[in-house]
């Protein structure tokens, strides 16, 4: 990790963007090459316009008043994208209605509606799941609509499409996978009862989209966070989404259900290394997180330094791209980076590692036989 000083002022403009706190004496002490530091880590924990919220108590920085302008016109960047990713958004979801497939918008612009200032929360793919039964439908209308989707496209719980202004769709047939198999199905049934008897909307560029039912999304955000964790990494962005879907007064007043969730789903020791890290380095409050414990610093630790090594989804972490490679030796050595990283985090998680380890050999044979089946 980086010099406490920096780490520490990084994670004060933090809190003080979720929740205008205001900032210690800290940044007084830092020179230029400090905020650089602090800047990179923004960018690296893809926080970015959290960071330029926070840093509008600063009135006298020379230091820092050098690089604002590039921050400044990184923050203006992510704004217009979310605009353009809004429209695309309510665009495709409305597209789909109105040919009958039911989509509903998860992650994304969709919690980016649970931010101080939504424009400014950092984004990236869209992904709109429509489930088992309508996704073939939903793949024939993308192709019928001009849209090259390809069998090869097909991962393990979505098709990815490549929009005409260069932004990926991600069309998933189910939401996201739990740490064990034996838990798939208790997953698939709630996912397909929940969308269907629990509508909600938020409003993308003047249209109503669906998104996931407070509580789902919940326990929905931290799976999906956890399992980016065990096979690549995970940065500030996605724990703060997870935090703050956990803030909607209709989760909080459900906290035995959602335990119910957490237990059944086998997440309970890292929602709790998870809770503290969101608790004591973003400012949330421990109200807000079930089975909230004071006792994970050790862990925490560990966790919190495989956050700053590896940044957004790992990708700051130093290890091999097999992407140039034939497809099966692709696939192959991003299964060897898989495996490296779970072992570097089994003394953290050793229960939930044994799983996803069997969960991911499950996944290697299944992208095998897929693409097998193509080919005939």
């Amino acid at each position: 990790m980086l010099e406490n000083k920096a780490v520490a002022v990084f994670e004060e403009l933090l809190r003080a963007g979720l929740w205008g706190t205001p900032l210690s004496e800290w940044w007084k002490e830092l020179q230029e090459e400090d905020w650089k530091q602090v800047l990179w880590l923004a960018r690296q924990q893809t926080v970015q316009g959290l960071v330029f919220d926070g840093l509008q108590v600063i009135k006298d920085a020379p230091a820092l008043e050098k690089l604002m302008f590039g921050l400044t016109v990184q923050v203006i960047r992510i704004e217009q994208l979310n605009q353009l990713l809004d429209r695309t958004a309510s665009h495709f979801s409305e597209q789909l209605r109105e040919n009958g497939v039911q989509a509903v918008l998860l992650k994304g612009q969709g919690v980016a509606t649970l931010y101080p200032h939504p424009k400014r929360r950092q984004c990236g793919d869209i992904d709109l799941f429509v489930g088992v039964e309508q996704f073939e439908k939903a793949k024939q209308l993308f192709q019928k609509w001009g849209y090259p989707v390809e069998l090869e496209q097909m991962g393990d719980k979505h098709l990815k499409v490549i929009e005409k202004n260069g932004i990926n769709l991600d069309i998933h047939w189910i939401t996201t996978m739990p740490l064990s198999p034996k838990l798939d199905k208790p997953l698939r049934l709630w996912e397909q009862t929940v969308f269907r008897e629990q509508r909600e909307y938020v409003s993308l560029d003047g249209i109503k989209v669906q998104v996931p039912p407070p509580l789902f999304n919940a326990i929905f955000l931290f799976m999906h966070m956890f399992n980016h964790f065990m096979s690549e990494g995970v940065s500030y962005r996605q724990v703060c989404d997870w935090g703050l879907s956990l803030r909607d007064e209709r989760v909080r007043q459900n906290h035995s259900l959602l335990e119910k969730y957490i237990h059944q789903y086998d997440l309970m020791q890292p929602w709790k290394i998870f809770g503290y890290i969101a608790v004591h380095n973003l400012g949330f409050s421990a109200a807000d997180f079930p089975l909230y414990q004071d006792d994970c610093k050790q862990k925490a630790e560990a966790v919190l330094k495989r956050i700053y090594e590896g940044g957004n989804f790992g990708k700051y972490r130093k290890q091999k791209d097999y992407k140039h490679l034939p497809w099966l030796l692709w696939k192959l050595g991003s299964f060897w980076n898989h495996q490296r990283n779970i072992w570097t985090v089994m003394h953290i998680f050793p229960k939930q590692c044994m799983r996803y380890y069997r969960r991911v050999w499950q996944l290697v044979f299944n992208n095998i036989y897929r693409k097998l089946a193509c080919r005939k």
